[in-house]
């Protein structure tokens, strides 16, 4: 696929590797293939949507929709107001997320935003719990049993260790 295949789309999303040097280069090369009008955003979990948007010809049009690991079982998704972001899109990706059948929730841009801090913590809370011998069945069946999706450990193996860690940095 390339770049030319997402001539005349209204949104394009990013959701390549958390590596702002590839998210540039990404935008750069995709957001020019937006429809008049069109939207740009990028499915970061970490970085800063200002200090992205800085790559895009139009900061007005970049937000961040941040979908969460795995993507089936998730129903929250942030949206991501930049510094230079405006309201249309904010409102545009909200009705975005939600015909997805999503639950957007709208957050300032900060590093980890909202849910990825928070997050972290039951994350890696798991991965002690593991540290410290308690069986893997049993975090994962005790996180369900309180009504999260999946378990801490199954998200560390849906994500990637290397990301997880990337996140905390």
């Amino acid at each position: 696929a390339s770049a030319a295949d997402l001539k005349g789309c209204d949104l394009i999303i990013e959701a390549v590797f958390e590596n702002r040097e590839l998210k540039a280069k990404v935008t750069q090369e995709a957001e020019p293939m937006l429809a008049e009008g069109g939207f740009f955003a990028s499915n970061t979990s970490t970085l800063p949507i200002s200090g992205l948007a800085t790559a895009s010809a139009n900061a007005q049009k970049f937000v961040g929709i941040h979908f969460f690991s795995p993507v089936d079982k998730m129903q929250l998704v942030e949206i991501i107001r930049g510094a230079q972001t405006d309201d249309e899109t904010i409102a545009r990706a909200y009705d975005y997320v939600q015909a997805l059948g999503k639950l957007p929730i709208v957050v300032n841009d900060s590093r980890g935003f909202y849910t990825s801090r928070t997050f972290g913590t039951f994350v890696m809370e798991g991965a002690a719990m593991l540290g410290e011998g308690i069986p893997a069945p049993v975090i994962e069946n005790l996180a369900m049993q309180v009504g999260m999706p999946v378990g801490p450990l199954a998200v560390l193996d849906e994500t990637a260790l290397s990301l997880s860690v990337h996140v905390l940095d």
